[in-house]
């Protein structure tokens, strides 16, 4: 029943809207994304069985709030991962003392396959991108900068980085692995906040592994907090009783 309903925005009668399209690359699994509305027991419901209807065997949601994940939970969604939510506020000065003098670079689509070699290199399977994620994030925000860094004529590292109205979102920055502990993870970061900045949003997003430290220690040293709420990102089955 897919045709050319493979992605799209999907309303429910209440109102609520969510963002859907295939996870990934992998067709047979589903990605919703909450847009807008309240989101309850119906428009779970709805969103739910529609996506099914598309013959997807597989839900994800994009990572949750607390409030939101609550609702899927009830409805029977399970939980995939969580991630830390960290926050910024442009109310604390940005630290331009004592920077690298390195470059960063405009991205172009012939460095896509070296930037997606370099995300598998950095994240684990699950939160590795493909080119259809890749280019979800790359579209997730109405304002979008992607930034590499070059060592030895190759990609060493890449950011996107978003902007709505008045939040900013380090949506994704990855370093490969043998460049790591370089700078070049704060170069992107420090890039990626500046040009936050000139766009005026208040205040600046990132979410990552509880378990990744070394993302955590760079976030705090450039001055983000950790929220008290996870985010969750879920997955609910075909086979799961509806």
């Amino acid at each position: 029943m897919r045709g050319n309903q493979l992605q799209g925005v999907f309303t429910t009668s209440t109102g609520c809207k969510f963002k859907y399209g295939p996870w990934k690359s992998e067709s047979s699994y589903g990605l919703i994304v909450p847009l807008e509305g309240m989101i309850n027991q119906h428009a779970v419901l709805e969103v739910s069985k529609f996506m099914m209807e598309l013959e997807y065997s597989e839900i994800f949601t994009s990572p949750l709030t607390p409030e939101e994940k609550s609702q899927f939970i009830e409805f029977g969604y399970m939980v995939e991962e969580t991630l830390i939510l960290m926050k910024r506020s442009f109310d604390i000065p940005l630290q331009t003392k004592d920077r690298k003098k390195l470059s960063t670079h405009k991205f172009r689509k012939k460095d896509l396959s070296e930037i997606l070699k370099v995300d598998h290199a950095s994240f684990d399977t699950f939160w590795r991108f493909d080119e259809n994620a890749f280019l979800n994030a790359k579209k997730a925000t109405p304002y979008v900068r992607i930034r590499v860094i070059r060592k030895n004529n190759q990609i060493a590292g890449y950011a996107i980085t978003g902007a709505g109205v008045k939040e900013g979102f380090i949506q994704r920055l990855a370093i490969f692995p043998d460049h790591q502990n370089c700078g070049f993870g704060t170069l992107l970061l420090n890039d990626g906040l500046d040009w936050l900045h000139r766009k005026g949003v208040s205040n600046v997003w990132v979410n990552t592994q509880p378990t990744n430290q070394v993302a955590i220690n760079l976030y705090k040293k450039t001055k983000f907090e950790i929220s008290k709420d996870e985010l969750s990102v879920l997955r609910f089955s075909s086979g799961m009783q509806m």
